[in-house]
C-alpha cells in the first residue's frame, strides 16, 4: 500500500467515525470537535472536502431552523457533496444580500446567460408585491384579457373571487 494510499483509508476511517458521532450527536456538532482537526489536515493533505463547516451550519440550523427553514444551508451541503465539486456558489450583491451563482468555469453547463441564477432570500410577502408582479407578467406576456377566474370549488363560497 502506497502512502497516499494508507492516508486515503486513514482519512476516511476518521470521516467515517467523525459521522458515526455526528449521528449520535443529538445535532450538536461540538461534541465531536475532536476529529475536526484530523479531517482538516486531511482535507488539506488530499485535497478534498469533507463538508465540516457545512455540515455545522446545517446542523446548526436545524436545532433552531430560520424563516427560510434551513434552505440556503441545506443547498450549501448539497453542493459541497458534488462528485465534481460545488456548481453553485453563495455571494453578496453591492447591498450585502446574498445570491446564488453558477460558478463561471461551469456557465457552459447551464441554460443560462449569466452566473447569476438570483437571490437566496425570498421576497417579503405582501397583495400589492404580488399585485405588482401578476401585472408585470401580464405586461410581458400581452395578456390583456387575462383576469381572476375561479376554480369550481370557489364556485361553493359566497363570494366567489374576493
Amino acid at each position: 500500500m502506497t502512502r497516499e494510499q494508507h492516508l486515503q483509508a486513514s482519512c476516511q476511517s476518521i470521516h467515517s467515525e467523525y459521522k458515526q458521532c455526528l449521528a449520535t450527536s443529538n445535532r450538536d456538532p461540538r461534541k465531536c470537535a475532536d476529529y475536526v482537526p484530523k479531517l482538516r489536515a486531511c482535507e488539506k493533505s488530499l485535497n478534498i472536502s469533507y463538508c465540516i463547516d457545512e455540515t455545522n451550519n446545517l446542523m446548526k440550523c436545524a436545532r433552531r431552523p430560520d424563516a427560510s427553514v434551513c434552505s440556503k444551508e441545506f443547498l450549501l451541503m448539497r453542493e459541497c457533496n458534488r462528485p465534481g465539486g460545488p456548481h453553485l456558489l453563495l455571494t453578496t450583491d453591492a447591498q450585502g444580500a446574498p445570491r446564488y451563482e453558477v460558478q463561471p468555469q461551469l456557465i457552459k453547463q447551464f441554460t443560462a446567460l449569466s452566473p447569476d441564477v438570483g437571490p437566496a432570500e425570498a421576497p417579503v410577502r405582501s397583495k400589492p408585491l404580488m399585485q405588482q408582479t401578476i401585472d408585470q407578467l401580464k405586461q410581458q406576456a400581452n395578456a390583456k384579457a387575462f383576469d381572476f377566474v375561479p376554480y369550481a370549488w370557489e364556485s361553493l363560497r359566497s363570494s366567489p373571487g374576493k
